[in-house]
């Protein structure tokens, strides 16, 4: 077999160290190593040089220049690990806190460490660092940032005068309920605050005293019993029972609502606002989500819209029929995507119809099979739409977060009130008369509440 040393410029650099054959074959083939005695050949090819740099970096060190780096391939990262780098290693400890905060951060499933194109990308970027276990990551590594995140919350609100609460209650798609908390105070330095106390899966019936019983659960865990001034709810009748029943020592109750009768789900009523004098003369307040009684105002409204509904209805089977139609979505090319309604959602309905005003009628009539909407329809949607826009308009105003919005409340009640005396006037129809008579009837409440007067007065 001829040999010669063979030329950097047309092979790899770790060929210079061998003496290889002239033609060099496409597989696998032996190399004799310049600088061992006795002779000793090393099989590898050109295409994985692996085991060459292996031999020169354990047997001949000092013979490798320092612009030499082993081209690494990813079958020799996989198969020949790196040592990986301890537990308590900084540089892994660093990772695993990066690792959760890409998961929590982004929702990503746990599963994702499990992934092998995830940890080969990880092996890529550092060899060395070891990526946990799904099992791990759950049981030891989130428990532990939780406990320190849990820690670092008790700490901030430990600062806070006092606080006050939003409460939720919840199920999601699989049907497993939830109860939400958040808590907003103002820091020493008059900065506002907003903090995540819990997320809790709660099992059992969604009655008063359970209710109660998870929200003293959270509370005290947070050491908060005498920091909490004010609570904000929906205003379903067992929720606000279950603040009606909220009897920890030294409290005198007064409730400013007529009794309701307990239930064991989310049963919706007029607003209402129960409070508690502590020995200490500070109250706590149970308040009606504002967003919330305006969703009743609607949902008022919508009881009474008559033939309006038989409208909506083709507007609903006209976005699920697109939806499910692979011709009907080549016809819609170009077009903005048609947007379902949903029952949680007031607005989804709004979103809805004007997904389908904003398509041209000549497309919709391009739909075969599809619900017609007719030019009296169109212009009964024209009217929906501009019944409800400042009722939609309202819910976002008040559903902002980082800065108070309680001093819009009184604000958009006038200004609600204002748009349905000229509604009145434009549209004789039970829909805006029931419209109107709710929001008068429902808004009352935060006009005659001095903390939304304050709050107005504050936020001019």
């Amino acid at each position: 077999m001829a040999e010669s040393s063979v030329s950097a410029t047309k092979h790899p650099s770790v060929l210079e160290h061998f003496i290889v054959p002239e033609t060099l074959p496409p597989g696998d083939f032996k190399a004799k190593c310049r600088y061992c005695k006795p002779e000793k050949y090393i099989i590898a090819s050109v295409k994985v040089t692996t085991n060459w740099w292996k031999h020169l970096k354990r047997s001949h060190p000092s013979k490798l220049k320092e612009e030499e780096d082993p081209q690494m391939t990813l079958d020799y990262l996989i198969k020949t690990p790196a040592k990986k780098y301890d537990p308590k290693n900084i540089t892994q400890i660093s990772g695993n806190d990066a690792l959760i905060e890409f998961i929590a951060g982004d929702l990503i499933p746990l599963s994702v460490v499990d992934s092998t194109n995830f940890k080969k990308f990880i092996e890529i970027l550092d060899p060395k660092y070891q990526v946990p276990s799904q099992k791990h990551l759950s049981n030891v590594l989130l428990k532990k940032k939780y406990s320190v995140v849990k820690n670092k919350v008790i700490e901030k609100v430990s600062k806070a005068t006092t606080i006050n609460l939003a409460i939720d209650l919840w199920s999601n798609r699989q049907m497993k309920s939830y109860l939400g908390i958040t808590g907003h105070f103002i820091s020493k330095q008059w900065e506002l605050e907003s903090v995540m106390l819990g997320c809790n899966r709660v099992i059992g019936r969604h009655t008063s005293d359970n209710i109660l019983s998870w929200y003293e659960e959270v509370v005290a865990e947070f050491l908060l019993s005498t920091k909490v001034r004010h609570i904000v709810t929906d205003s379903g009748s067992n929720i606000r029972k279950a603040f009606c029943n909220l009897a920890l020592p030294g409290f005198d109750l007064s409730v400013h609502a007529d009794e309701e009768d307990d239930t064991d789900d989310e049963n919706e009523d007029d607003s209402v606002s129960v409070s508690h004098s502590l020995e200490s003369n500070v109250v706590l307040d149970h308040h009606a989500c504002f967003a919330h009684v305006l969703q009743l105002v609607i949902k008022d409204g919508l009881a009474k819209i008559g033939h309006i509904g038989t409208i909506l209805k083709k507007c609903s089977n006209l976005v699920s029929f697109v939806r499910k139609s692979t011709i009907a979505t080549d016809v819609l090319i170009g077009e903005a995507r048609l947007q379902a309604s949903n029952i949680t959602r007031w607005n989804s309905q709004l979103k809805m119809i004007r997904s389908i005003l904003k398509v041209p009628d000549s497309k919709l009539a391009e739909l075969e099979d599809a619900p017609i909407l007719t030019a009296h329809d169109r212009n009964i949607l024209n009217d929906m739409v501009e019944i409800l826009t400042p009722f939609e308009e309202a819910t976002d105003t008040v559903q902002i977060s980082c800065i108070p919005s309680a001093g819009y409340i009184l604000p958009c009640v006038r200004g609600l009130d204002h748009h349905m005396k000229g509604m009145i006037l434009k549209y004789h129809s039970t829909f805006v008369q029931a419209l109107k008579s709710s929001l008068r009837k429902r808004m009352a409440y935060y006009e005659e509440q001095e903390a939304y007067i304050v709050a107005a007065i504050l936020d001019p």
